[in-house]
C-alpha cells in the first residue's frame, strides 16, 4: 500500500508542477494580449483623430485689399 501511496503522491507531484507552469504560460499570454489590445486601441485612436488643414498664414498675409 506505501509504494501505491508513494507513486500517487509523485505523480500528483508531476501534476502540480505542470499545472503550474501551464498557468504561468497562460498568464504571460493575457498580459500580451492586454499590451497589444491597449495598443491596438491607441493607433485606432491617433487613426480616428480628425485632421485639422493647417492654417495658410502666408496666403492671408499676401492678399491685397
Amino acid at each position: 500500500m506505501t509504494a501505491m501511496q508513494r507513486s500517487f503522491d509523485e505523480r500528483m507531484g508531476v501534476m502540480t508542477n505542470l499545472v503550474e507552469r501551464d498557468s504561468d504560460a497562460v498568464n504571460k499570454v493575457a498580459a500580451a494580449l492586454s499590451a497589444l489590445q491597449a495598443t491596438l486601441q491607441k493607433q485606432q485612436g491617433d487613426n480616428f483623430r480628425p485632421r485639422r488643414p493647417a492654417l495658410r498664414t502666408d496666403s492671408i498675409s499676401q492678399r491685397q485689399p
